[in-house]
């Protein structure tokens, strides 16, 4: 293929978006070329090695490799090199900066595990001149880790010390049980996972409480019926399926012995799967959101409707309704960069308005500003970049004297490191394998462990408080905290919290529902730009052309081996999201 066309209308005629392609004599891409004209070229050797990355986002990576074809050293725009080196086996040994004598950033032992002869042993970041260990204590006979640890250096005060967990199998490979981290004032529990005969979990249990009591799936094996706690204070969410595609139809989630629900959407979708209206019809309302979308399925339009109808063609002023109403339209350019925001006044208000500036055509996909007019005055959010494409700071003028800055800085490996606003720093620390430790913000520092454990110190403090995940079949189902009772959490289709439920007093609040996110709504912030409570990492816009027919992106030199833990929702690079979920949370607006 060397050019492809994505058509506005339905059939291939008219207005069409085309992104070019060239290759090697040996059909390597070397390179891809965007609708706006951005080319991103693609260096190999006589071996077929990448060798370099030219990405005018990104700007230039280099790559080199040993004799073995392994890879030795990436180097970035900025002439950050990360060094790797290897044992004789193979297998990654350490990570320098700069050399391969340079300052040490990992390292990895194998072989020295209970029962784990050729098999990880140790993980090890080392930051600042301290160690933070990853470490499996042993194997089962079937090279399972049955034990792991992490360790956490004198120098972070009350969160130092080791945390250990331990989990146990099924002939089968399914998890048995699990012991999470204790501290934090978070009490030693073995979690015991059940399932039925064909391997789908059914409870989870420990002597603490009972989470997942039971559950229910269709005869295609979907989940039907997922019933947290006991009686008599369980909580549901039950599911429908739509026939043949086996798209989600309805998620419903409820509480005993009060009527009515606490949320009750339903899913409309276009041919293609793509959602068109969520409608939850609970006890306090109906919330009909609808979704509008261009040619390449960008989000076009969002709003709500006071209704449980079909959601307009065209949303119009007396058409928004519902107990938290909004109207919000999206533009893009040829590259997917998002060039527009309006947020619609309602009841007469004027609209808010966002234009967002990227780096002329054919220079890259960079944001550069964000132009914003409306009834809470004029606002204007300046980036800045170093040299691959990782933000630097974003400067916001509004018209008063003065304007505020945000800063970042990023380590050797392109993690982002520090965050400094208004005099206040907030740092990170990542594990050996990338994935975040440590944050640290002006009150206190918070510790991810992979067992889906938080432990939260605050400055000057001696001890620790803790929060525990517990996770069930690929979803967060509930957390316990070191001060409080379980909380049972339901999710959407995204995974993410709707509503709450306090095991003790059957209290429900809002999780990351819509409704909790609605206020912030006017003050969303402009991509690229990290806040305090999401610690979001801001990079360039858009760092490769996503219409390449083959993946393009660098790969590091040596991919850090890992340690297996439980699914940790806290611990992690990234949040994938997959499908819409609602505009007036910062996270369902698309970030390009």
């Amino acid at each position: 293929m060397i050019e492809r066309r994505q058509y506005e209308a339905s059939t291939p005629t008219g207005d069409y978006d085309a992104s070019h392609y060239t290759y090697t004599p040996a059909g390597e891409i070397a390179s891809v070329t965007d609708p706006s004209g951005n080319t991103f070229t693609t260096t190999y050797d006589l071996r077929g090695r990448k060798i370099q990355t030219t990405d005018l986002d990104k700007g230039t990576t280099t790559f080199t490799y040993d004799d073995l074809g392994r890879p030795t050293s990436t180097t970035d725009a900025r002439g950050k090199k990360v060094f790797t080196t290897y044992d004789g086996l193979g297998r990654k040994t350490a990570t320098h900066e700069g050399t391969v004598d340079g300052p040490l950033q990992t390292s990895f032992t194998y072989d020295t595990a209970a029962g784990g002869k050729g098999k990880l042993a140790k993980a090890i970041r080392h930051h600042d001149g301290a160690q933070y260990i990853d470490q499996v204590r042993g194997y089962d006979e079937l090279g399972r880790v049955e034990a792991a640890s992490v360790t956490i250096p004198a120098q972070q005060g009350a969160l130092a010390g080791t945390y250990l967990y331990t989990k146990a199998y099924n002939l089968d490979g399914t998890v048995q049980s699990e012991s999470p981290v204790v501290a934090g004032g978070l009490p030693y529990e073995t979690v015991v996972h059940t399932y039925d005969t064909w391997q789908r979990p059914t409870r989870l249990t420990s002597p603490k409480g009972t989470y997942v009591n039971d559950t229910v799936y269709t005869a295609t094996g979907k989940p039907l019926i997922l019933e947290l706690g006991v009686e008599p204070k369980r909580v549901w969410q039950t599911f429908a399926y739509q026939y043949g595609t086996q798209r989600l139809d309805r998620a419903r989630s409820y509480r005993e012995g009060l009527e009515g629900s606490d949320r009750n959407a339903v899913y409309h979708y276009t041919d293609a799967g793509t959602i068109t209206s969520i409608t939850d019809d609970s006890r306090d309302g109906v919330d009909n959101q609808c979704f509008t979308y261009d040619h390449l399925q960008r989000l076009t339009q969002a709003w709500t409707q006071g209704t449980t109808s079909a959601c307009a063609a065209e949303p119009t002023d007396t058409l928004i309704g519902g107990p938290a109403p909004y109207w919000q339209g999206f533009t893009y350019d040829k590259a997917g960069n998002r060039t527009g925001e309006t947020r619609h006044g309602l009841d007469g208000t004027a609209d808010t308005v966002r234009t967002y500036t990227y780096a002329p055509a054919g220079q890259g996909n960079r944001l550069t500003q964000v132009a914003q007019t409306g009834p809470a005055g004029q606002r204007t959010d300046s980036y800045t970049y170093d040299a691959t494409g990782n933000t630097t700071a974003v400067q916001t003028a509004d018209g008063s004297p003065s304007t505020s800055t945000q800063t970042f800085e990023w380590d050797t490996e392109g993690d982002l490191a520090k965050v400094t606003e208004n005099g206040s720093d907030e740092t990170y620390i990542y594990a050996a394998d990338g994935t975040r430790l440590i944050r640290k913000d002006p009150a206190g520092a918070t510790l991810y462990l992979p067992d889906g454990t938080e432990l939260r110190a605050l400055n000057g403090a001696s001890t620790t408080t803790g929060t525990r995940y517990y996770s069930f079949a690929g979803k967060t189902v509930a957390m316990r905290t070191s001060n409080g009772p379980i909380t049972y959490l339901t999710s959407d289709h995204q995974g993410t919290s709707q509503v709450a439920v306090n095991s003790a007093t059957m209290a429900a609040r809002p999780g990351a529902s819509p409704r909790s996110a609605r206020s912030a709504a006017s003050t969303t912030t402009p991509p690229g730009r990290a806040t305090r409570a999401s610690s979001a990492a801001p990079r360039t816009p858009r760092a490769s052309p996503t219409s390449a027919p083959a993946n393009t992106t660098p790969t590091p030199a040596g991919s850090s081996p890992s340690i297996p833990s439980s699914t940790s929702p806290t611990r992690n690079r990234g949040t994938d999201m997959a499908t819409p979920g609602d505009p007036r949370s910062p996270s369902a607006i698309p970030m390009d």
